[in-house]
């Protein structure tokens, strides 16, 4: 077996030992004898390349290693950042990559800002350009992986950026492109940082590559470099200035076109376009580009193969359409129409990207060629039905398998319409400008001739529309319908129903025969689905987007039904009303072509009955205004109701309708115009008849309305029948949707409606409601005025004590917990005003049946509630409910086995929590304790182990008070740490050593509270054992590991960097990092401008009893003086 130790080995600890095909490696003793100076550098090569080889091949056991192990990461990148620098410029290389790929599997950014440091100093340094490269590869993998460290780095090394620009005329196409991809790393996100002279540099430093090399991967990071510089107005004008040697901007942008490269083409078009987006590139710009015959090139390239690169050759081209010198300097030579061409050729090869590019009004000079256009449009959608293959087929794929999306078809679909789309837009604009409207449609022969006989080549409006109407039709609806539930994407539906909104505003009355013969097939219904389709992974906007465009054509489409197009009332044939799909959904329109006749309809015309109804429905929903009054509007529904013989047969989405049609006329129209009709109790009761032999659900009979609601609870019958299954539907609703109106729930609370109160509780407790509603009710209880919320809160506290009566010491069953924790829910969201000498009452059953519960959720629930009157009471003084608790032997002895059972429990975190607040308000008020636990070391550091970070948070919480309170809590009996010495010695590093791995690792709020732990028990330990104390803090780590978090309390937080630095001043550190570091910490102290002038000279007075003051006393002089001249 092959071993790889060195002569310390015995110092390393096991776990360092990699064992691989039979090989044994100590990856300590290999950075050792990396670091060995006497070594042969051909042994240095043969340990770096082992020690790659380990870290590459065994990534996930290195990764745990480094994180875990005593071994510290920081010595090995020391070593390799000795090495990097070596005069044997592959143990550089070598080097430089072993630190790449450390710090991307252990990524740390304390270890990151160390590293770009160092390098900051070697650059300084006047290296060789050669040993320049692995330094610049290494800083600019590192700046790339953390950008948030990018400014810190340019101002400690913007000084020799200037030198580092200089490499760039080392004869090395490597040093050349490191120089290249660091400062790209440098200026991709943060180019305002550099200074002005550096960026003219560099903009000249890349003009000479441009100019003078040929290497094609060079060239391309030079013009990658250049799209970011141009991202400044400044540079982009300085590029034009500038004349190398006789040679332009222009010119050089010239000389990547002509090259054969694609990739070199792609990136100097995408830089032309930036340049040309610039508000500053101007006419004379635009000549400059243009005298390099720039356009002409472009147009050349047009016949490459290339999507992409056609796609950014087109963009180009509309910039210089911007620019009237661009007709006249080239579009006499090529014209406008080798674009038409190219585009007529990509339609038939089925380009996704070019499909909709070119049909802009700017773009085309009259007469503009429709009659092309619409042949165009007619090719491109001949096999749009064959795009996706039968729906059977695709679907049997899908079960299977076999395949797996269909994103292709789906884009294409998507640019063939945008094409379609396009062209109506062209349109459009057309007809909005009268100068060329009848230009437009007419050829050159005629528009000169002033002939009046129609060309065979002119087209008309009219038949323009009907085209792209007809294709529309007999093509894409029936491709929509058949993959309506395939398709992922919702662009294709946002941009056909953009078309025929557009069309509608071109010709009202093509439009209106188009949308009747469209709602034969179905298409209301269609358009329904389409809104209240789950869109998974599509963005927000889209989805909003394409509900608002279904909305608009929906209130088009019926308006188109209902009315003339004079604007006079019409109605549309029954035989052809009669055969519109029965769920109008969603529909905005006028009733009063209908309501006359309405009972008079044939009986067997049910669908016509749902039709009308779904109409009123929609508009009532939808309407800004009424067409209809709502007593008139009762009036019909109540005579419908009455009259109807076959009620019970239509459908339930028209009954739905016609509840809500009757709520909201009735809660609209006036009470007295009411009782004076006397039609409204027969409809109610012949309603009621129906719902009570309903065979359907009564939660379908559901709208999201809150007059709804309301009315159903202030009439009794319908309050028995449908105030349960509503009421639930809207909390549902609530639930699914993650937002909530108080409205409706507070308008039965406040109307002191004692069934919705009573239903709404039967509800809340026999169901399992996520976060929202709970939201909710807090919201909803501490808004409402003080007799409403006083009157609910006494409804929920009778009804908690009186269950707790009810089980009086017997085994609770799982509806009951239930019913508990929902309560219990309910009270803890409650106001903290609102707690009364009632809430006591509570609090003490709680701790009565808690021991007995066995529900993980009801206990749970019962701790937040304890922990929240806890907090609520003692805040205020009073330590009522601390007293009860301590008082109750059964529920301490409970929170002691779920706080420090034997394995990890769920509730463990938030009984840690409430024991914490226990341990700190005792400590506090010094209440009398009736029960103590015995806590146990391995206990605490089980739970400092945990890998459960809610876990974690809970103990470090707890640790706080235990050290907050020096571990003289009566509360746990800490013996077993503190009594014996060597024990205690033990313990207390152990636990110190467990907190400060725990602070390398944790952010956010957990590394606040650790390092509070970690001052506190270093404080404690100071106090306790000096010796231990000065042992502690000399050690070299905790001066990086306060300065790397002395954030956390920078600011507001003065009083803990005070207590840090007392702490440190009264140890005799000797150690050189700890004494940096406590430098530091004074002069940012000193310096900070919420720190009064009186806590200086505390301090000061304190540091001059301190071994510190021969060192910092000429700065506290001098701060004293500046303190007693603004005096």
């Amino acid at each position: 077996m092959h071993l790889i130790f060195g002569s310390y080995h015995s110092d390393h600890p096991q776990s360092l030992i990699i064992s691989d095909n039979n090989h044994q490696t100590c990856i300590a003793c290999l950075v050792d004898l990396c670091a060995d100076n006497s070594q042969p550098n051909v042994k240095k090569h043969y340990f770096m390349n082992n020690l790659l080889e380990i870290f590459k091949s065994n990534r996930q056991n290195i990764i745990s290693i480094l994180q875990t192990s005593p071994y510290d990461t920081t010595q090995i990148i020391t070593v390799f950042l000795n090495i990097i620098n070596h005069e044997d410029i592959h143990l550089s290389n070598l080097s430089s990559e072993g630190i790449n790929v450390i710090l991307s599997n252990v990524k740390h950014p304390d270890l990151v800002e160390l590293v770009l440091n160092t390098i900051c100093g070697r650059m300084s340094a006047n290296y060789h350009f050669q040993h320049y490269l692995p330094i610049l590869n290494l800083a600019a993998s590192l700046l790339n992986k953390f950008p948030v460290l990018v400014p810190d780095f340019v101002a400690k090394c913007e000084n020799t950026f200037g030198d580092v620009l200089s490499a760039l005329s080392y004869p090395s196409e490597d040093v050349k492109m490191g120089v290249l991809c660091f400062f790209d790393a440098v200026c991709k996100k943060n180019l305002d940082l550099l200074r002005v002279d550096v960026k003219l540099l560099l903009v000249s430093g890349v003009v000479k590559i441009l100019k003078e090399e040929l290497n094609e991967s060079l060239l391309c990071n030079a013009m990658v470099l250049i799209q970011i510089l141009i991202k400044e107005e400044a540079q982009l004008t300085e590029l034009f200035q500038i004349n190398y040697e006789g040679t332009t901007f222009p010119l050089l942008m010239k000389k990547m076109l002509l090259c054969q490269h694609t990739q070199l083409q792609i990136d100097c078009c995408q830089t032309l376009f930036l340049a040309m987006s610039h508000q500053t590139f101007d006419t004379r710009k635009a000549d400059l580009v243009m005298q390099c015959d720039i356009p002409e090139i472009l147009f050349e390239i047009l016949a490459t193969q290339n999507v992409n690169l056609i796609e950014l050759i087109f963009n180009c081209i509309r910039k210089f359409c911007n620019h009237k010198n661009f007709f006249i300097n080239c579009h006499v030579i090529f014209g406008i129409d080798p674009i038409f061409r190219c585009v007529e050729q990509l339609f038939a090869c089925n380009s996704i990207v070019l499909l909709p590019l070119g049909l802009t009004r700017e773009h085309l000079h009259l007469p503009i060629p429709f009659i092309d256009i619409q042949n165009i449009i007619e090719d491109l959608s001949k096999n749009v039905s064959d795009l996706f293959i039968s729906s059977e087929i695709l679907k049997r794929k899908l079960n299977k398998g076999c395949i797996t999306e269909i994103e292709l078809p789906e884009q294409l679909l998507i640019a063939k319409l945008s094409a379609i789309n396009s062209a109506i837009s062209l349109l459009q604009d057309c007809i909005s400008d009268p100068s060329c409207f009848e230009a437009s449609f007419k050829p050159p022969q005629e528009i000169f001739a002033n002939n009046s006989e129609k060309h065979e080549n002119s087209c008309l409006v009219t038949e323009f529309i009907a085209t792209i109407l007809e294709i529309t039709y007999k093509l894409y609806i029936p491709v929509l319908y058949e993959y309506s539930g395939v398709l992922k994407s919702l662009q294709s539906y946002i941009v056909f129903l953009e078309c025929l909104i557009k069309l509608e505003e071109l010709s009202p009355k093509q439009m209106q025969e188009y949308f009747i013969s469209l709602c034969k097939k179905d298409f209301l219904q269609w358009l329904w689905d389409l809104k209240r389709y789950q869109w998974i992974g599509n963005r927000n906007e889209d989805i909003c987007e394409l509900k608002k465009y279904c909305d608009h054509l929906l209130k088009i489409i019926l308006t188109n039904l209902t009315y003339n197009f004079d604007g006079t009332e019409g109605v549309v044939p029954l035989f052809d009303l009669s055969r519109l799909n029965g769920n109008l959904n969603d529909c905005t329109t006028n009733l009063l072509n209908f309501h006359n006749s309405l009972w008079a309809i044939d009986n067997q015309l049910t669908v016509v009955h749902s039709t009308i109804l779904a109409i009123l429905y929609f508009n009532k929903l939808h309407s800004q205004c009424d067409v209809i009054k709502p007593i008139n509007l009762l009036e019909i529904l109540s005579n419908f109701i009455q009259n109807c013989p076959n009620l019970e047969l239509i459908p339930h989405f028209t009954h739905k309708h016609l509840l809500l049609l009757f709520a909201i006329s009735c809660e609209e129209s006036n009470t007295d115009d009411i009782q004076k009709t006397g039609f409204i109790k027969p409809a109610i009761n012949i309603l009621s008849q129906l719902l009570q032999s309903y065979h359907l659900p009564l939660n379908l009979l559901y709208t999201h309305h809150e007059s709804l609601i309301k009315w159903i609870f202030t009439e009794p019958q319908m309050a028995n029948i449908l105030g349960a299954p509503l009421l639930s539907q809207w909390m549902k609703r609530v639930e699914n949707t993650e937002q909530y109106e108080l409205s409706t729930l507070r308008t039965l609370l406040l109307c002191q409606n004692d069934f919705a109160v009573s239903v709404f509780l039967d509800l809340l407790i026999s169901s399992n409601f996520s976060m929202p509603i709970w939201c909710m009710l807090g919201d909803l209880i501490s808004n409402m005025d003080a007799d409403s919320r006083c009157k609910s809160r006494l409804a929920v506290i009778k009804k908690f004590c009186g269950i707790c009566g009810e089980v009086n010491g017997r085994k609770m069953n799982e509806t009951t917990e239930n019913v508990l924790a929902v309560i219990l829910k309910i009270l803890t969201h409650m106001h903290a005003s609102d707690i009364e000498l009632s809430d006591m009452k509570i609090s003490k059953n709680v701790c009565t049946i808690l021991p007995e519960i066995s529900s993980c959720e009801l206990i749970s629930t019962s701790y937040l509630y304890l922990n929240n009157m806890l907090s609520i009471f003692c805040e205020n003084g009073d330590n009522k409910v601390l007293t009860m608790i301590l008082s109750q032997p059964k529920l301490m002895n409970h929170l002691n086995q779920i706080c420090f059972c034997k394995s990890e429990h769920p509730i463990q975190p938030v009984a840690l929590n409430l024991l914490a607040d226990l341990i700190r308000h005792q400590f506090n008020f010094k209440t009398q304790v009736n029960s103590t636990f015995k806590l146990e070391f391995k206990q605490l550091q089980k739970m400092l182990t945990t890998a459960h970070n809610q876990l974690l948070q809970s103990t470090l919480a707890f640790i706080h008070s235990l050290l907050e309170t020096s571990f003289k809590s009566p509360i746990l009996n800490v013996e077993s740490i503190l009594d014996d010495h060597d024990k205690n010695f033990n313990c207390l590093r152990l636990l110190y050593i467990y907190l400060q791995n725990i602070a390398m690792k944790v952010d956010g709020v957990k590394k606040d509270t650790v390092l509070r732990c970690i001052i506190d028990l270093l404080t404690f330990v100071q106090h306790y054992n000096a010796d231990l104390g000065t042992h502690f803090i000399c050690q070299s780590w905790i001066g990086v590991l306060f300065e790397a978090h002395l954030r956390c309390f920078m600011g507001t937080q003065n009083d803990e960097l005070k207590r840090l630095l007392y702490l440190f001043l009264e140890f005799p550190v000797v150690n050189k990092s700890v004494l940096a570091f406590v430098f530091k910490l004074l002069h940012q102290l000193t310096n900070s401008s919420s720190f009064e002038k009186d806590s200086v000279l505390e301090l000061f007075e304190k540091l001059s009893r301190s071994s510190y003051y021969v060192n910092v006393k000429p700065k506290i002089e001098e701060y004293i003086r500046s303190i007693a001249v603004e005096e």
